[in-house]
C-alpha cells in the first residue's frame, strides 16, 4: 500500500491535484473499494472526500432519477464528505 500511496502522490502532485472526490456505488463492494482508494490517497497526503449516494445506487442511477440531473450531481459533489471507513459502511468478508 505504501508503494501505491507514493504513486498516487507523484501522479496527483505532478498535475496539481490537491483533493480527490470519490463517487462509487453505495454498496458493500463500492464502499470496500472506495475505502481502499481513500486509504491510498490519504496516505499520499491528498485530501479525499466521498459523494454520498442513496444506498445501493451508483452515480448514473442517482443522476437519471433526478429531474435536473446536472444540478443534482453538482449538489452531491459539493456535499461530499471527508471519507471515513467505518464498520457500518463496510461488511467484512470471511
Amino acid at each position: 500500500q505504501a508503494i501505491l500511496a507514493r504513486l498516487f502522490h507523484i501522479r496527483l502532485e505532478e498535475n496539481g491535484i490537491m483533493e480527490v472526490i470519490i463517487a462509487l456505488d453505495n454498496t458493500d463492494a463500492g464502499n470496500y473499494v472506495a475505502g481502499m482508494i481513500a486509504q491510498a490517497i490519504s496516505a499520499a497526503g491528498i485530501c479525499c472526500r466521498r459523494v454520498v449516494l442513496p444506498r445501493n445506487q451508483d452515480v448514473n442511477a442517482f443522476a437519471v432519477s433526478q429531474v435536473d440531473h446536472i444540478s443534482a450531481l453538482k449538489c452531491a459533489v459539493d456535499a461530499a464528505r471527508p471519507f471515513q471507513q467505518t464498520y457500518s459502511n463496510l461488511k467484512l468478508r470471511g
